[in-house]
């Protein structure tokens, strides 16, 4: 067992020190600058366009209506009087 334990010490020292080595190196602020890359590919913006829209579609929101515990976003989908008393959820 005190082997185990030592192998998995000794295991986590090592990616430590790897992890030390490969850092960012720090400014004169200290700060370590964070960088962002990202796809400038129109598919994603079409994708992400699909999937606002089905967030505001009727039948996104009569799903959660019909099985969340609250009133979906688009509030014109949520006041019906199936979705505020409910028959199969009491």
């Amino acid at each position: 067992m005190k082997y185990l334990f030592g192998g998995t010490f000794l295991f986590l020292v090592v990616l430590s020190l790897v992890e030390w080595r490969i850092q960012p190196e720090n400014t004169a602020s200290g700060k370590i600058p964070l960088v962002w890359v990202s796809d400038d590919n129109p598919a994603c913006c079409e994708h992400a366009l699909k999937f606002l829209l089905y967030l505001a579609s009727r039948e996104y929101n009569g799903l959660i209506n019909h099985q969340a515990d609250a009133l979906a976003l688009v509030k014109r989908y949520s006041y019906a009087e199936k979705y505020l008393r409910d028959s199969t959820f009491p």
